[in-house]
């Protein structure tokens, strides 16, 4: 019984180790850009303005690549940052000009 015990925490060690080192490494390589990027914005410190030109820059978005202009910054609750609404100007598969889409900081950056 003994033996067995040992063998079980051993492997539950080995299951734990993987997931924090797989966690690690997801996470360095899916946010390795951000915040790093010159003209990335940045919660309050570096945040878009009513009238700015933005860009969708998130890859894995529908509206990858949309353009248009801040037309709304609505505060989120508890200081988690903002949401920025703009009016799109160019067209995708997914999106025309005259859309308003809204995203987070992360997803936009400058033109």
């Amino acid at each position: 019984m003994k033996k067995e015990k040992k063998i079980l925490i051993l492997i539950l060690l080995l299951v734990v180790m993987y997931l924090l080192l797989r966690g690690k490494r997801d996470k360095s390589k899916n946010n390795s850009h951000i915040d790093t990027q010159p003209g990335n914005f940045i919660s309050h410190t570096k945040e878009p303005v009513v009238g700015q030109e933005v860009q969708n820059k998130n890859p894995n978005c529908k509206h990858y690549n949309s353009k248009g202009t801040v037309v709304n910054i609505a505060e989120l609750p508890n200081n988690w940052g903002k949401l920025i609404t703009y009016q799109v100007n160019n067209y995708g598969t997914t999106y025309k000009s005259g859309d308003r889409l809204t995203k987070t900081l992360d997803q936009i950056h400058p033109c």
